[in-house]
């Protein structure tokens, strides 16, 4: 965080850079008190999530794996910040099960654009990653069993 700020502007400072528009306003309060107008949504943050995986999806397509990968990085950080919320008390608008299959999604699709890039250890650190979260996905288990 520069400069001491608030753990909210520093997510929202890391969303921005991240390609995720913020709302903001003119009229904060000068209490301190959190504007909900201000706040980016859990949906919104898991709808950018889902537009990063899709254009690694289209990079993966085009045989452009550092792309990809790039864009599923991109879409697995949306995620875990979305995941762990900051612990501002807001409901998450999307259930964790979701997001968390889709995790698990993004990172198979990780390890695989790792392997096609002859990255066979990250590829299967990823895989295993995913595996964590759901030990039987198929995707992620035959990722990892290229790897060895």
């Amino acid at each position: 965080r520069k400069h001491g700020g608030s753990l909210e502007q520093a997510r929202e400072e890391r969303l921005r850079r991240l390609g995720v528009e913020t709302t903001t306003t003119e009229s904060a309060d000068p209490e301190g008190e959190e504007d909900p107008d201000a706040i980016v949504s859990n949906d919104e943050i898991f709808q950018q999530a889902m537009r990063f995986k899709e254009r690694g999806n289209e990079a993966f397509g085009n045989k452009r794996f550092s792309r990809a990968l790039a864009f599923y990085k991109l879409a697995n950080e949306l995620l875990h910040n979305n995941n762990n919320n900051n612990g501002n008390g807001r409901d998450v608008v999307n259930p964790q099960q979701q997001t968390r299959d889709e995790t698990v999604k993004i990172l198979s699709n990780l390890a695989e654009c790792h392997l096609r890039l002859g990255q066979p250890m990250e590829a299967g650190r990823v895989a295993t990653e995913a595996l964590v979260l759901d030990e039987t996905h198929v995707k992620s288990l035959i990722s990892r069993g290229k790897t060895t």
